[in-house]
C-alpha cells in the first residue's frame, strides 16, 4: 500500500491539476456524481474510507459521511459556497473546508447580459416568430412592429448584490451605456470605485429600468425582495435573476409580472428545480426561460479546478488556505 496521502475527487475536474496532484497525492478519481445524495451513499461509498482530501462538487458530505471518514482532513467544496458540506460536524473533528469563490463569476456575467439585452429586446419572443414561419411577405414589416424594445443606452440597471458577477455585470452593461447603481449592506462605496452607486434596496426598484439579482441566498436574504418592492418599479420595467430564486418571493414577482408592471423578465433559477412542468411560468409569454445554465462553461470547471489544487498546495505546505471556511456562516 502507497504511504502517500490520498485525494478523492468526485467532481469534474481538469486533468493538468490532477497530473499536478498525482505528484504529492495518490489520486483517486471516480464517474461524476451528478446528484446530491449523500456521498456515503453514493457509488463512490466503497472509496471514502482511505481519503485525507475530498474534493467534491455535488456530493452531501453530511455527518455520517464523515463518520466513516477517519483520515480526511480537508474538503473542498467546487461551489461558491459550500452548501453541501456538514460545517458543524467539520468544525467540531478538525476538517477543514474551502470552496471555490468566483470559479463562474465571468461566465454568469455574462449569461446575465445575455438575458437583459434578449428581455429587453425580446429576442426569443422575434426567435418563436422566425421558428414557427410567420415572417411572410404578406405583412414583411410585422416583426419589426412587433419585437421592437428599448435600447439600453441611458437605462437605470439595478444589480442587487455588489460581489463578483455584480460586478462584472455593472463593467459590461457600462459598456451599453446603462447607469448602474448597486445594493448591497456589506459593501462600501471606495469597493464599488466609478461602477456606479449605492443604493437603498427601495431606491434600487424605484428608479431602475431593469433590476438583476447577484446576491448570496441566506436567511438574511430568503425573501428579500418582496411585492412592495416590485411595487416600486416603474410600469414596464425589465426584471432578471440568474442569482437564486429564493431571493425573491414567489407571490410578489407573479403579480408584478401578471399586472405588467415587469414588461418582461429572463430567469435562469427557480424555486423549485428543474420547474414541475406545471407551473405557472409556462403560461406566460413575457417571460424568458433558461434551465440554470448560467455557469454552464468548461472555462468554470479549469477555474475551480485550478482553485483546489492551490488550496491542495498551501494546506500541504502548511500556508493559507485563502478559501478556507472558518464559520458556521459558510463564508469568512
Amino acid at each position: 500500500m502507497s504511504s502517500r496521502p490520498q485525494i478523492l475527487i468526485t467532481a469534474p475536474f481538469s486533468a493538468i491539476y490532477v497530473e499536478r496532484l498525482k505528484i504529492d497525492f495518490d489520486v483517486v478519481i471516480t464517474a461524476i456524481n451528478d446528484s446530491t445524495q449523500p456521498l456515503i451513499e453514493g457509488p463512490h461509498s466503497g472509496l471514502i474510507s482511505d481519503a485525507v482530501v475530498l474534493i467534491c462538487e455535488l456530493d452531501l458530505v453530511d455527518r455520517a459521511t464523515i463518520d466513516k471518514m477517519p483520515k480526511l482532513k480537508l474538503i473542498i467544496s467546487c461551489r461558491g459556497t459550500p452548501v453541501n458540506i456538514d460545517i458543524a460536524a467539520c468544525l467540531e473533528k478538525g476538517i477543514k473546508i474551502a470552496h471555490t469563490p468566483n470559479r463562474n463569476a465571468d461566465v454568469t456575467a455574462e449569461i446575465t447580459m445575455c438575458l437583459i439585452v434578449a428581455t429587453v429586446r425580446n429576442l426569443f419572443a422575434a426567435n418563436e416568430f422566425m421558428n414557427s414561419k410567420k415572417w411572410s411577405k404578406i405583412d414583411p414589416l410585422l416583426a419589426y412592429v412587433s419585437f421592437r424594445g428599448p435600447s439600453l443606452s441611458d437605462k437605470t440597471l439595478g444589480i442587487v448584490g455588489a460581489g463578483a458577477i455584480g460586478k462584472k455585470v455593472a463593467f459590461f452593461a457600462k459598456s451599453f451605456g446603462c447607469k448602474v447603481i448597486f445594493h448591497d449592506p456589506f459593501v462600501h462605496e471606495s469597493e464599488i470605485q466609478d461602477l456606479g452607486s449605492l443604493q437603498t434596496l427601495e431606491e434600487i426598484f424605484l428608479h431602475s429600468d431593469i433590476v438583476t439579482i447577484h446576491a448570496p441566498l441566506n436567511d438574511k436574504t430568503h425573501n428579500l425582495i418582496k411585492k412592495e418592492h416590485f411595487d416600486l418599479l416603474k410600469a414596464g420595467s425589465f426584471f432578471v435573476n440568474v442569482g437564486r430564486a429564493g431571493i425573491v418571493e414567489e407571490s410578489g414577482f407573479r403579480a408584478a409580472i401578471e399586472s405588467g408592471q415587469i414588461a418582461r423578465a429572463g430567469l435562469d433559477v427557480y424555486w423549485q428545480e428543474p420547474l414541475p412542468h406545471d407551473h405557472w411560468l409556462f403560461s406566460c409569454p413575457n417571460v424568458l426561460l433558461l434551465p440554470h445554465i448560467g455557469g454552464a462553461s468548461d472555462d468554470v470547471i479549469n477555474n475551480h479546478s485550478q482553485i483546489a489544487f492551490e488550496a491542495v498546495t498551501n494546506w500541504r505546505n502548511g500556508l493559507e488556505i485563502k478559501q478556507i471556511v472558518s464559520t458556521m456562516e459558510g463564508e469568512q
